[in-house]
């Protein structure tokens, strides 16, 4: 039984660092180190608790029982090799047509992110928005697995976002793309982008409230904000449509200011940092002046706010931050303290002033 329970826990920690070692290798832009031909090791299986020791019986025991995350995130791990190979490594950016050399590989990467969610218990069910809460660890697992999905389902179209932002119209866009769906894959890395948000904030504000003190979700949020905001660059840009992904990236400004593990002030930092690109992108936009002010009414932090005591700011051209200089700002503001709110001190010191600061974070 020893050797069993060793050998289990053996398979359990290769395929754990296998998938994360994957997903890092795709945020960093190095390639793995893991060759696949190479490994031979069997996937671990679910344990039935009468299996193990005393000693590992307990609230903790689950996640060494149930192994359905670790499978999940191998399988998922692979699927963002593909990814960071056929799309994303230098032979296949290097020229500005290579979202059409990607496109030959969505199908082997969809293959397998169907496979990785083929098998997952129902604990894990991260598309499934009325699923019963479940326990910590679960709620963790679920949501830390249908991020990397979700993002690696973005990572794989949103190429195509991109290559459309150089021309003057998503039509142009598409006759230099050949046979090539610009608008397909475009739909689907803006609706991975909002999956993203839309669970992280469904996790932080009413399933597991805990997991805010986990910032491993953190770069994905950004890269998702990041993406839809990319989305706004599209000159057919309406009223409706601009609101509405504000209204998203606002959730997702939320979320970061939610995160407590990565420090006092770093999780606010991030937030700040995507409300930032938020307006540059507004400003950088072709969205009718006449709109600008209507999206200032629903989302006042859009506006560039002049510091206060007319401090001088940083850039005030269309295409670079109009922000405060942070040492003149922590000169003033950063003794600022608003009661129940000891963020405030923080969006004082970007030059907000209090009653634009968005009503969600409060």
């Amino acid at each position: 039984m020893e050797t069993f329970s060793t050998m289990h826990s053996l398979k359990r920690t290769f395929w754990l660092i296998y998938g994360f070692e994957r997903s890092c290798s795709i945020y960093t832009g190095r390639p793995s180190t893991f060759r696949d031909e190479l490994i031979d090791a069997p996937y671990p299986e679910d344990l039935p608790v009468s299996t193990t020791t005393e000693s590992t019986k307990g609230d903790y025991s689950g996640p060494l029982l149930l192994c359905g995350y670790v499978r999940g995130m191998a399988d998922l791990g692979r699927a963002a090799d593909r990814v960071f190979l056929e799309i994303y490594s230098p032979k296949n950016v290097s020229t500005i047509s290579h979202p059409v050399r990607g496109h030959d590989a969505t199908t082997e990467v969809e293959t397998l992110l169907e496979s990785a969610t083929r098998g997952l218990p129902l604990y894990l069910h991260f598309f499934d928005t009325m699923l019963p809460l479940g326990q910590g660890w679960q709620e963790m697992q679920r949501l830390l697995l249908g991020c990397t999905y979700h993002l690696v389902r973005m990572l794989m179209h949103r190429p195509a976002l991109l290559f459309a932002a150089l021309f003057d119209s998503r039509e142009e866009a598409q006759k230099n793309a050949g046979e090539f769906d610009i608008e397909f894959s475009i739909r689907e890395t803006i609706k991975a982008a909002r999956n993203i948000i839309d669970l992280t904030h469904d996790v932080y504000f009413r399933r597991y409230p805990q997991a805010r003190y986990d910032g491993s979700s953190a770069a994905i949020l950004v890269s998702a904000c990041v993406t839809l905001l990319y989305d706004l660059l599209d000159p057919r840009t309406g009223a409706a449509h601009a609101k509405d992904v504000f209204s998203v990236v606002e959730r997702g400004v939320e979320c970061l200011d939610q995160i407590h593990h990565l420090g006092q002030t770093t999780g606010k930092s991030l937030s700040l940092d995507v409300m930032k690109i938020a307006k540059d992108t507004l400003r950088s936009s072709t969205v009718d002046p006449e709109l600008s002010q209507n999206l200032f009414g629903e989302f006042p932090w859009l506006q560039y706010i002049s510091p206060p005591g007319n401090a001088p700011l940083a850039s005030t051209s269309p295409g670079t931050l109009a922000v405060p200089s942070s040492m003149d700002a922590q000169h003033d503001f950063s003794q600022a303290h608003i009661p129940e709110a000891n963020y405030m001190s923080h969006w004082l010191e970007a030059g907000f002033a209090p009653e634009d600061i968005p009503s969600c974070l409060f």
